[in-house]
């Protein structure tokens, strides 16, 4: 039987090919403890930072994207202290272009969040060379120093729970990271059911493991709307690989349809939740504390007896205690 031969070109030498292999070696032994480190140069102190990868996971509709898009449109430390410069949001399926348009009209100004509207004829993946290079050139280039992908299947090939298939994308998010000197967002879910719990933590983020376990930051959004129709939020901190971990922070989200308002402030207004817990004078206290709340950001005494379904003589009587006293 005919088998096909091989054709090796003549001047083929395999001593030198052999040699150079062996003087040309990875295992380059380095001695952590006498090796420079480079100073960790956060972009949203305690948040994230420049080459390293920052993961966030919420439920449906929690305002995880929301919430990342007012941090690096606005960067004027309403909630974590953010420092200035230029961050590219890549959405996909679960936020469109069009949506974050609709939501910088609403927050009002941008002081360094952009967008980059993907070709339909390049396949949108971080481990396709093509796309990778092309934004990893365009970073450099256009002095990005975040990347936030929301979400990570869109921009994952294959299944997220396939080990080998998980740990190429990541290992592609890594390097991104590392040779750009840029942070790195991925937006995410967490898993069905984790929304009742009171803490999250790393096994609630859902997809493959391996995104939350390899990365260097990982945040669960907690979110509950309230009869204001303002969404309570709370960031929470359940891993922090590089840095003391952030404390969670918790605030409220008002948008006013009519205005096209949008605001975010800390808060400390509580989830249904806890407030199940509390006995009757910690309830009243909360009552009281809710009242002043809303009436000094403005509304009526009628507003606030509806929010609170309370009567409007309890409005105005709580607005005349002191609880400090």
């Amino acid at each position: 039987m005919k088998t096909d031969s091989i054709q090796i070109p003549k001047d083929h030498d395999f001593a030198n090919v052999s040699a150079k292999r062996v003087n040309k070696t990875w295992v380059n032994l380095t001695d952590p403890f006498k090796a420079p480190v480079p100073a960790l140069e956060f972009i949203v102190d305690g948040y994230c930072a420049k080459g390293l990868i920052t993961v966030i996971g919420g439920s449906a509709g929690s305002g995880k994207s929301l919430f990342n898009q007012i941090l690096f449109s606005r960067r004027n430390n309403e909630l974590l202290t953010t420092h200035p410069g230029k961050a590219l949001y890549l959405t996909g399926a679960d936020s469109s272009e069009f949506e974050l348009r609709r939501r910088a009209k609403t927050i009002g100004e941008n002081n360094g969040l952009f967008t980059a509207e993907l070709p339909n004829d390049l396949f949108c993946v971080v481990t396709n060379d093509i796309f990778f290079n092309e934004l990893s050139e365009q970073i450099t280039k256009q002095n990005i120093d975040t990347v936030i992908f929301d979400t990570i299947a869109d921009y994952h090939e294959g299944s997220l729970y396939e080990a080998e298939k998980a740990n190429c994308t990541m290992r592609a998010f890594n390097r991104l990271a590392r040779e750009r000197n840029v942070s790195v967002i991925l937006i995410t879910h967490t898993r069905k059911g984790s929304k009742i719990k009171e803490r999250y933590n790393v096994e609630d983020i859902s997809d493959s493991r391996i995104f939350a376990t390899k990365s260097d930051f990982v945040f669960g959004l907690k979110s509950e709307y309230q009869s204001d129709r303002s969404n309570l939020i709370e960031l929470q901190c359940v891993k922090s690989r590089s840095a003391e971990p952030l404390q969670p922070i918790r605030a409220e989200i008002y948008f006013n349809s009519e205005t096209n308002d949008l605001r975010i402030e800390k808060s400390d207004r509580m989830f249904s939740a806890e407030l199940e817990i509390l006995n009757e004078t910690q309830k009243r206290e909360h009552t009281i504390k809710e009242v002043q709340r809303l009436t000094g950001i403005g509304k009526t005494t009628r507003e606030v007896a509806k929010i609170l379904s309370i009567s409007t003589g309890a409005v105005s009587k709580y607005n005349n205690i002191n609880l400090r006293s």
